[in-house]
C-alpha cells in the first residue's frame, strides 16, 4: 500500500515539474513572439514613413 502511495506522489511531482517547465517554455516563446512583433511593427512604421517622405518630395 505504502509503495503505491509513494509512486503516485512521485508521478504528481513529475507532472508538476513538467507543467512548470512547459510554462517557462511558453513564457519564453511569448517573449520571442512579442519581440518579433515589435520589430515587425517598427519595420512597417519605418517603411510607411519612407513612403510618406517619398510621396511628399515627389509632390514637389
Amino acid at each position: 500500500e505504502r509503495d503505491r502511495g509513494n509512486k503516485e506522489q512521485e508521478r504528481d511531482e513529475r507532472s508538476r515539474f513538467h507543467a512548470g517547465r512547459s510554462l517557462v517554455v511558453g513564457v519564453s516563446l511569448a517573449r520571442i513572439n512579442i519581440g518579433a512583433e515589435t520589430a515587425y511593427v517598427a519595420g512597417v512604421r519605418n517603411s510607411c514613413d519612407k513612403l510618406r517622405a517619398g510621396s511628399a518630395t515627389s509632390d514637389g
